[in-house]
């Protein structure tokens, strides 16, 4: 599940994937960058698979701000309820994207 946002001027697209998704997929072995091999079966295990081996972090929610290369803009957050808060972490993250 995918939901698209756009926060001002149109500079961000707003990818949710959520974790606890327990629709199974065709089951695959995935290996980690550890060289572990780990069983991936349900798209939760898939996304959950994807935040620990890439931001070594297996929170909910957990906000991280990438660029078309996949690479990290500014330091991912968690849960942020105060709105203005989290709108200043997306600047920041658009700031550092139109430096590069």
């Amino acid at each position: 599940c995918f939901v698209f946002g756009d926060v001002n001027d149109g500079s961000f697209t707003l990818n949710i994937i959520p974790l606890f998704n327990s629709s199974n997929l065709c089951e695959l072995l995935f290996k980690t960058k550890d060289g572990i091999e780990k069983e991936i079966s349900t798209y939760g295990d898939q996304w959950s698979t994807f935040e620990t081996e890439n931001f070594s972090n297996n929170a909910q929610p957990l906000y991280a701000l990438l660029n078309n290369n996949e690479v990290l803009l500014n330091h991912p957050v968690g849960y942020t309820p105060d709105k203005n808060e989290y709108l200043n972490w997306l600047k920041c993250g658009l700031e550092t994207f139109k430096k590069k």
